[in-house]
């Protein structure tokens, strides 16, 4: 049966390319029809979400199919009739052998449910032996209770999980089983069903595709490296210092532009860039970049908490409600291009120059002029020395003060100069990366193919493949460390060999190897972590050994930290493993563990640059 749905498959079914000719992305569901706009917040919507937001990316129409059986839901993925299965599906070893499952959008528990107040509900695993427990047949719920020895009766196939626990609520069924993110959007408006134990722990649940819809595969699931790695810019946050220090991290709001934030050749370059790092290694946090879709969005989004600092070449405003602006860090000349009347200009933001050889009679700034080679000099100017300040929330005081404490202990100091020589003074360099910005080549090295070719294949974003590139080479297919690793992904000689590289010094050889090692190290990590976690664990597993990696969740662990998260937890951890009195007591021993440390920062910032400037 099997082999004839894969040939019908071949058939019928298309792959990314096709889908795109096409112009639709059909996307199956389990439900009736009325389930086609779920409720706001919960799995299915979000699903549903990260799917339209897909789709927009890729050029697609979302089509979405409701199929009200269960047992058809493979059926019809596999005939063709849809090309991804959203129902966010526990991965099982029965189902890997009929579809491909993307990387998980979840990991859950598997929870008991029964009605609240109900008499004699069990509480214990052991207590459910025998007892009728009403699940749709053949899901991963009846392989668990069949396992605790519990009766399994078939649920209605015209109810989804949500419709099933609903009747547990009613009393028409005695106890169900779902999963922990959908039990917990069920819990905010159904009072009349509680969860009563967990009965399985750290199951993923993810997408499925036809397994020839390899491109598809790839899409989706670097779509969704993207999103868990990029998460943090999800969740609006208007604390002050103290809130930002308890993240970890300072979040600077800026603007894509040849001052402010630009990337060449895989490096991150940007005035108002390089002093917010500065900013953030003297608040002792790490760098996240926010970038607007619009620069007229850069205070908005300031206020709305999706950043705490904004550096963009801003001028000062009096009376902009909510916002507070630090000392000046720079000044520069207001100047009115061509000959004609100046256009109405917004005095809070500093216009982007459309540079023509015609121009516009425009208000902008001087400094934006004199890094653009191609700009006209036809201008006179209407004001000198204008201020260019960051700019925070007004509640934010305690930031507010650190920044202004900043300002005054580096502004003209020697590497304030440096920097601004660096890039208001004839230079070379920048120029050059300036005229072959990333942003507007959509390249980020000579590499690109090949980072997208490996990355496709082993279910990983080249965006991020490109950054860990960049952090063990800086794109040299010849670099050599002092241990004897070599070339773009620095491999050792006996981890090359386990990994079919016999040749470390060719590009396509050690990239592949690279990425392959990142997938193995991947797949050996415990399923019940997170994917945005277990990405940087990888990562940092990729730079000190596995071993060193799992010595630090137990110290973690031991020390209260939570060793299922990297940043502010198994990080800090890991930095125990350069003392002897923790790493004697360990299975690997001594680990410089500063290094990993700052290895997984480094890429995750500067994936996050690549995100923000590369599609």
């Amino acid at each position: 049966m099997l082999v004839a749905l894969l040939l019908m498959t071949s058939a019928a079914g298309l792959d990314l390319p096709a889908l795109k000719q096409r112009g639709t992305l059909k996307v199956l569901v389990f439900g009736e029809d009325e389930d086609i706009l779920p409720r706001a917040g919960s799995p299915k919507a979000r699903d549903r979400e990260l799917l339209a937001e897909l789709c927009e990316r890729e050029g697609l129409k979302l089509e979405v199919i409701a199929e009200p059986g269960f047992d058809r839901l493979f059926t019809r993925l596999l005939s063709g009739e849809a090309d991804v299965l959203a129902h966010g599906l526990t991965i099982t070893d029965e189902r890997k052998a009929k579809v491909a499952f993307t990387l998980p959008v979840a990991t859950v528990n598997q929870v008991l449910v029964g009605r609240r107040g109900a008499k004699g509900l069990p509480r214990k695993p052991r207590e459910l032996k025998g007892r009728e427990v009403t699940v749709h047949d053949g899901s991963a719920y009846a392989q668990t209770l069949s396992a605790l020895g519990a009766r399994v009766v078939a649920a209605d196939e015209r109810l989804d999980s949500e419709g099933v626990v609903y009747e547990v609520g009613r009393g028409k069924i005695g106890l169900t089983v779902t999963d922990s993110n959908l039990f917990v959007s069920i819990a905010s408006y159904n009072r009349d069903v509680e969860a009563l134990f967990t009965v399985a722990e750290g199951k993923e649940l993810a997408w499925a595709v036809r397994p020839d819809a390899v491109k598809l595969k790839g899409a989706l699931d670097a779509f969704l490296v993207e999103k868990a790695l990029t998460a943090h810019s999800d969740h609006p946050s208007v604390g002050d210092l103290d809130a930002i220090k308890k993240r970890g991290a300072l979040r600077l709001i800026t603007w894509n532009d040849p001052i402010s934030y630009f990337s060449h050749q895989g490096q991150l370059f940007g005035f108002d860039l390089e002093l917010a790092r500065m900013i953030a290694a003297r608040l002792k946090v790490r760098l996240e970049v926010v970038v607007p879709p619009e620069r007229e969005l850069l205070v908005p989004w300031l206020l709305e908490g999706r950043g705490d600092l904004v550096a963009a070449c801003l001028h000062p405003v009096q009376g902009l409600k909510g916002v507070a602006f630090s000392a000046p860090y720079l000044f520069t000349d207001e100047v009115r291009l061509g000959k004609a009347a100046p256009a109405e200009h917004r005095p809070d933001l500093t216009d982007d120059v459309e540079l023509t050889q015609e121009g516009k009679a425009k208000v902008v700034d001087r400094i934006l002029i004199d890094t653009l080679p191609d700009a006209p000099r036809d201008f006179t100017v209407t004001v000198k020395d204008r201020p260019i300040v960051f700019a925070v929330r007004a509640g934010s005081k305690k930031l507010l003060e650190a920044v202004d404490g900043f300002v005054g202990a580096t502004y003209r100091g020697l590497e304030y100069n440096l920097l601004r020589k660096r890039y208001f003074e004839q230079n070379a360099a920048i120029a050059g990366a300036r005229a072959a910005e990333s942003g507007q080549t959509g390249t980020l090295s000579e590499f690109d193919a090949l980072f997208r070719t490996h990355a496709s294949r082993t279910g990983l974003d080249w965006r991020l493949v490109a950054a860990q590139c960049f952090q063990e080479s800086r794109f040299d297919p010849a670099a050599r460390s002092w241990a004897g690793a070599l070339g773009l992904f620095q491999l050792m000689p006996t981890t090359a060999l386990e990994l079919g590289c016999s040749r470390r010094e060719d590009p396509a050889e050690n990239v592949r190897a690279g990425t392959d090692y990142v997938a193995r190290l991947l797949a050996k990590l415990d399923p019940r972590i997170e994917l945005k976690h277990r990405l940087r664990f990888a990562l940092a597993a990729y730079n000190a050994g596995p071993t060193h990696v799992e010595d630090a969740r137990r110290l973690a662990a031991e020390r209260g930290l939570d060793p299922m998260k990297w940043f502010g937890h198994v990080e800090k951890a890991m930095l125990l493993l350069e003392k002897p009195q923790f790493y004697r007591r360990t299975r690997a021993g001594y680990c410089r563990g500063s290094e990993p440390v700052k290895y997984v920062s480094e890429i995750q910032s500067r994936y996050d640059g690549y995100v923000k400037l590369v599609q």
